[in-house]
């Protein structure tokens, strides 16, 4: 039999932004279900294939935009989310994208024009707008002269906007310990700084650029994955960088559908997970299990699924590491995560080998 181990990364996730502290990489958990399903299942060939998630992994995705001739700018691990909601609250309330952009201009600089070049992007506690990151790179005249001579594209770890009642300034709430109050003054105020950025852009564009970037639907801060870096995405986009979720560029780049063509079962897994979000391995997976006909098993470390959003995400069968340990997994040890990893594994694999 042949199996696809394309686990996620296992994160805690307060507020539903993956932490990089107590984090396992897809890979790791990828290979304690390996070993679970060897111990009964030593015959079956098990192909591992982890999907790493871009807030907590997103070194990874280096040698994938490499080998897919591009380049790769890792802004995503400049700017992880704090585990402290307190050095998280600092950040979103006095933070700036500045430093952000210079290490994307010095980063640019090295590389030749022409290029693709893929910037990594997750959601972070500073939260201004991408003010500092346009001041950083020269203003916007000067921003539309660096980016000119290359394909931009940002990989999110997800698809938030940066302002709006769902987005990234409402949701500091539950990272940060600022109270109601202080997380709608900051996410004005980010908000209002975006939108001037915008308009400092739109009149600073390049003629021959103007028909292109007005095909698509206008910019806003309320707009698709525009939440990434405190709104640095969104000035990017502003720039003509292509937005996608980071989650299906490596499911593309690594051949997750031809693997999938040839598996009698995919096993997936993520974290913590109480609704299927777009991109993540339980959408990315499914997706590629609803393409063949490949059932999907899908274990996560926290959460629950409803059995029509299940079927519609083509996963066949839900496990929780609940099963196996007494505490919740982001208080277990490794050990012991790991431990409950390859019960799982051993189950699997008496479940469904055949």
């Amino acid at each position: 039999m042949r199996v696809v181990l394309a686990p996620g990364s296992y994160a805690y996730e307060p507020g539903g932004v993956p932490l990089v502290a107590g984090s396992y990489s897809a890979a790791w958990v990828a290979d304690c279900l390996a070993r679970g399903w060897r111990a009964k299942r030593p015959g079956d060939r098990l192909d591992l294939a982890g999907q790493p998630d871009m807030a907590v992994e997103s070194g990874l995705y280096g040698p994938v935009v490499a080998a897919q001739g591009q380049h790769y700018i890792d802004l995503a691990r400049l700017s992880p989310l704090p585990a402290d909601t307190h050095q998280a609250g600092l950040q979103a309330a006095s933070g700036s994208t500045f430093a952000l952009g210079v290490a994307f201009k010095q980063a640019l600089a090295q590389l030749p024009a022409g290029s693709t070049v893929v910037v990594g992007a997750c959601r972070s506690a500073i939260h201004d707008g991408g003010a500092g990151f346009l001041q950083a790179l020269g203003g916007a005249q000067a921003a539309w002269q660096l980016t000119a001579p290359y394909q931009l594209i940002v990989a999110l770890s997800d698809a938030m906007a940066l302002s709006g009642l769902s987005g990234a300034g409402a949701n500091l709430s539950a990272l940060t310990d600022l109270d109601a109050v202080q997380v709608q003054e900051i996410d004005r105020r980010a908000g209002a700084a975006s939108a001037q950025c915008l308009r400092q852009l739109e009149a600073a564009r390049p003629a021959y650029r103007r028909q292109l970037l007005t095909q698509g639907p206008r910019l806003t801060p309320s707009a698709w994955g525009s939440g990434a870096l405190g709104g640095v995405s969104l000035i990017l986009a502003a720039l003509g960088a292509n937005l996608v979720l980071a989650g299906n560029y490596y499911a593309q780049a690594t051949g997750l559908v031809q693997l999938a063509s040839q598996a009698q079962l995919l096993v997936t897994g993520y974290g913590q997970a109480f609704d299927v979000v777009a991109g993540s391995p339980l959408e990315t997976v499914g997706q590629a299990g609803l393409e063949h006909g490949v059932p999907v098993v899908a274990l996560l470390g926290q959460g629950t699924l409803g059995r029509s959003e299940l079927a519609e995400a083509g996963i066949t069968r839900l496990h929780t590491l609940d099963e196996v340990l007494d505490t919740p997994w982001w208080q277990a040890s490794s050990e012991q995560v790991a431990q409950g990893l390859e019960q799982i594994g051993q189950r699997l694999a008496q479940a469904w080998s055949r």
